[in-house]
């Protein structure tokens, strides 16, 4: 077994299982009927069609779409609320917000593809060329690099719970 392997595969087969909970719990949300819910609202459906046709592109898995989509939705909204936070609460600032979200959006699109493909699959993962070149086709306003695709992908563990299921098993 590779020693990253070995390392990685409890904790990822941890964030699933918490991932599975999460999951049922906003279920039974919405099966109480007591509580307004509604999940993805984040997502454009332009957006899953780009999860849909990269996925399909790439030869991922639908588990990874999924995830994807999952990763996403919760990042960015954490995203959102974290750069409205930041910001003057003004008119001119709210357009501020809405232009940082929507140039950071496709780039961390790709990084939550990329993760999700490190949690589905150990052997065919995404290579750093391959989120470059899909960015390069989709972005073509702006400039990547693999330093900013890798910081970007750090920022999205940092801010999912993979970190605290590994707070909770140490």
């Amino acid at each position: 077994m590779d020693l990253d392997i070995s390392y990685i595969e409890p904790l990822l087969d941890d964030w699933l299982e918490e991932l599975q909970l999460i999951i049922k719990a906003q279920e039974s949300l919405i099966k109480a009927e007591d509580e307004f819910y509604m999940p993805f609202v984040a997502i454009p459906i332009s957006i899953i069609n780009a999860i849909f046709k990269i996925t399909e592109y790439l030869h991922l898995g639908p588990d990874t779409r999924y995830i994807a989509i999952h990763l996403y939705d919760k990042f960015m909204c954490s995203y959102f609320w974290e750069v409205y936070r930041n910001a003057d609460q003004t008119e001119s600032s709210w357009s501020q917000v809405c232009k940082k979200v929507t140039s950071q959006s496709k780039l961390y699109l790709m990084s939550c593809l990329q993760l999700a493909n490190k949690m589905d699959s150990h052997f065919n993962k995404l290579r750093i060329s391959q989120i470059l070149g899909i960015l390069r086709c989709i972005d073509k306003k702006s400039e990547y690099t693999p330093d900013v695709i890798f910081l970007s992908e750090y920022k999205l563990q940092l801010d999912s719970r993979i970190l605290q299921i590994c707070k909770n098993l140490l």
